[in-house]
């Protein structure tokens, strides 16, 4: 018995008309979704056109601001640039300020010693010690002596002669003198003074271990003249303590000179 053959048919394969279809499909419903979103902010009160505006409107207000906060740093730095010259030249200024505040210091010290030296108090006119004062010296056991000897400006001559100090006081508890060559740093046994109006002398004390200063006593005796040696005592503690009171009576550092040849006062003009 024979088989009846079908037909044969043949189709093309399109598989993307299968991708395609889908992809419409998809679009639509997105379409179709936007279009209900956008109907419904229509519905709301919501309009496109008047937010892109607004939008467009709040960037150019930011760039606005962006705008003026950069020149205002631009300002501020130049601000505290100009503060920084401000300060530094005020603390120039006061700087000034404080250094003629002390020259004024200086020189009303100055113009007061040389007040004490032409016109004394006691009206003497011949030899006197203007000033004495001991300060701690650079070492242990070390002072440091001060004296102004001075005479009336009236009186023509040279004053000569020279300092003696002797310093009393006690060692191994028995009473002990000391005088200036046992005590003076440069080894000195006097100190030569020669002057016409003052002179400044200064030097160093160094105390030997175990002795105990009481008194401090200064000699000043003239040579070929008629004047009585001068002697001055102190106590030590008075010396000591006291030294910032005398220190005020001090002569400046540039009023005389250690050299008795050069420690003359000399006319400033």
């Amino acid at each position: 018995m024979s088989r009846r053959l079908e037909p044969l048919a043949i189709r093309p394969h399109r598989p993307w008309l299968r991708w395609a279809g889908a992809l419409g499909v998809a679009a639509l419903a997105v379409a179709l979704v936007w279009g209900a979103f956008d109907y419904g902010r229509a519905r709301g009160g919501y309009d496109r056109r008047a937010a892109e505006a607004e939008r467009l409107t709040l960037e150019a207000e930011i760039e606005r601001l962006r705008g003026e906060r950069d020149a205002l740093r631009v300002r501020l730095a130049q601000v505290e640039r100009e503060r920084a010259v401000d300060r530094a030249a005020h603390e120039r200024l006061q700087a000034l300020v404080d250094g003629l505040q002390a020259e004024n210091g200086r020189l009303r010290e100055t113009l007061a010693f040389y007040e004490r030296v032409v016109g004394p108090r006691d009206g003497r006119r011949g030899l006197r010690v203007q000033s004495f004062a001991l300060e701690p010296g650079g070492g242990p056991r070390e002072w440091r002596y001060k004296l102004v000897l001075a005479q009336s400006p009236r009186r023509r001559r040279l004053a000569r002669g020279v300092v003696d100090l002797v310093v009393e006081g006690e060692r191994g508890g028995a009473p002990a003198r000391l005088a200036l060559a046992e005590l003076a740093a440069e080894g000195e046994a006097q100190v030569p003074f020669r002057f016409r109006y003052f002179q400044y002398l200064e030097g160093t004390l160094r105390l030997p271990e175990g002795f105990v200063p009481r008194r401090l006593v200064l000699r000043v005796s003239p040579r070929g003249t008629k004047e009585a040696v001068l002697e001055r005592t102190w106590s030590w503690s008075e010396l000591t303590e006291e030294a910032a009171d005398v220190a005020g009576q001090q002569a400046p550092a540039h009023g005389a000179d250690r050299d008795p040849d050069r420690a003359q006062h000399r006319d400033p003009r």
